[in-house]
């Protein structure tokens, strides 16, 4: 949990159920005992439902001024209005796909800690729901830092976070639905056994920023890992830890030890660690600032030991904290956060485009392919545009119907003779001041970001472009039918480069460039009017 479109429709939340008959054949000296619980409970849903109300009032309110800024995303995951960072329990359960994250509701800058909430049938079209997880004030939380999402074993959705307090040290707390059989899981109470870890599980071991519990199984066993250090954010003992779950129903728990160590000494803390089986190997994401790292590797159970054999960049540029869906889907599904929107806009931040993660079949390294790389071309009823260049020897402004500010972009470009070949997406009319795409044959460049990215003399560079408004993100790929076809190339997934940038709506155009020599063939496939993420509201 780092320190640092439209209005949606306010959904009304249905009436908490009252407590339960008593049974008749409770004796009357545990009577008390009784009321006293079903007080608690009572008082419990009262604070929940008062302190929830305000705060999605509070987003209401402000999306009312913010719904028409031309710079928010509209295809992006982002609440109504006000500050949003970490994606937090990702879920698939009953056809849905729920997304949590790290929300203000009452301010565009970080501060009173919640968990948002979205819904989606394909990942493609997105509905915000209320609030789901809040501050329990009268337990003396204060913020609902980031955390996850597991199904148990009886098939109900469990939420782990890390409760923090002025009256207690971090602790991992869990949530649990009001009614699980609601599709929307709606209504979330606080687990009666919290916190369901608490410090004094490390015995004589201090850890240091201990938090964001990620929750994952592997061989019928359900395992924990939080992020911490343990020399008070020095340097050199940034650590992940491991947790075993002792029973189903995931209250009672063991600790394992440091899984990892991270190997970088200038390193203070990891946050947000993410790790879970993929392709034979274990994948551990770190956040220890920016860029966030990627190790795969081998996990050893018995010594409760994580050990890499390759390392890499997320991205490589504004995105941090990732979480990852794995449990109940084909192949993981990562969202991370996007920062770099200035504040004083009355929304911050929004969410990456869902990726689909594999290990590369020749280079053992972590691959990410875009979800939507074929499934936008399917969401859409607009004609797609294809243009062709045999080769291209400075700069072409392209029609204007090849421009939006809400677009995606399938893109070959062949270097040929050129010192670099691109193009700029949102220029204005005269094709100027746009943002730069840029490759050279070692790199690719993306609005001053540069990543390393090598290829044989004559190949072509394969890139989606996804442009929404404010925020561009660039992956060079060929997509997942190469993973499976077991032909992807080592640049395969390899670099994805994610921006924020300045928009102003007059300038939404598309120009070609090659520079130093004329550039191999060029083509572009584009398909835009990308479907807002919530529907108006009436």
């Amino acid at each position: 949990m780092p320190r640092s479109a439209a209005s949606p429709p306010i959904l009304t939340r249905e009436p908490s159920p009252g407590p339960a008959s008593l049974p008749i054949c409770v004796p009357l000296r545990h009577l008390w005992i009784v009321f006293l619980l079903v007080t608690i409970n009572a008082q419990a849903q009262d604070e929940r439902e008062a302190l929830l109300t305000k705060a999605n009032t509070s987003v209401a309110t402000a999306a009312e001024k913010v719904k028409d800024d031309p710079s928010r995303p509209i295809y992006h995951i982002l609440p109504a209005a006000n500050w949003l960072n970490d994606p937090n329990g990702l879920l698939f359960r009953n056809g849905k796909y729920h997304t949590f994250f790290q929300h203000n509701p009452y301010g565009d800058e970080w501060g009173h800690m919640h968990w948002g909430h979205a819904v989606s049938n394909d990942l493609v079209h997105w509905e915000r729901l209320p609030i789901a997880l809040w501050p329990s004030k009268s337990k003396g939380e204060d913020h609902v830092f980031s955390g996850s999402a597991i199904t148990r074993a009886d098939g109900t959705p469990m939420l782990f976070y890390t409760s923090i307090s002025d009256k207690h040290p971090p602790e991992q707390w869990a949530a649990i639905p009001e009614d699980a059989n609601d599709p929307n899981l709606l209504t979330w109470k606080k687990h009666p056994a919290n916190p369901i870890l608490a410090e004094s599980i490390h015995g004589e071991t201090k850890v240091h920023e201990w938090r964001d519990p990620y929750v994952f199984q592997h061989n019928a066993k359900t395992y924990m890992v939080c992020g911490g250090n343990l020399n008070a954010s020095q340097g050199g003992q940034a650590v992940v830890l491991l947790y075993q779950a002792e029973n189903e129903e995931l209250t009672k728990w063991s600790y394992r030890g440091v899984l990892f160590t991270h190997p970088d000494p200038e390193v203070k803390n990891v946050e947000c660690p993410i790790f879970f089986p993929l392709d034979g190997r274990f994948v551990l994401i770190t956040s220890q600032g920016q860029p966030v790292h990627w190790f795969v590797g081998d996990f050893d159970e018995t010594k409760a030991a994580f050990t890499p054999t390759a390392r890499g960049i997320l991205d490589h540029s504004q995105v941090y904290a990732p979480s990852v869906l794995v449990q109940n889907v084909d192949r993981p599904i990562l969202f991370g956060w996007i920062n770099g929107v200035p504040p004083g806009k009355g929304w911050r931040h929004c969410l990456t485009l869902p990726r689909q993660l594999s290990i590369g079949r020749l280079d053992g390294r972590l691959k990410q392919y875009p979800y939507l790389f074929l499934r936008e071309l399917l969401s859409t009823n607009e004609p797609h545009r294809f243009l062709t260049r045999e080769s291209l020897k400075e700069t072409e402004l392209l029609p204007p119907e090849f421009s939006g500010p809400s677009l995606w972009l399938n893109v070959h470009l062949t270097l040929g003779d050129a010192r670099s070949v691109g193009l700029d997406v949102l220029a204005d009319a005269e094709g100027k001041d746009g943002v730069p795409i840029r490759f050279d044959g070692k790199s690719l460049e993306v609005a001053g970001t540069k990543a390393p990215l090598d290829l044989p003399p004559g190949d072509s560079l394969h890139l989606a472009i996804y442009v929404d408004h404010s925020i561009i993100e660039v992956i060079p790929l060929r997509g997942e039918a190469a993973y499976i076809a077991g032909t992807d190339t080592p640049t395969d997934g390899s670099v994805w480069i994610t921006r924020v940038v300045d928009f102003d709506p007059t300038r939404t155009r598309i120009t070609l460039h090659a520079q130093g020599g004329p550039s191999g063939p060029i083509d572009i496939l584009q398909a835009h009017t990308m479907t807002p993420i919530s529907p108006p509201t009436p």
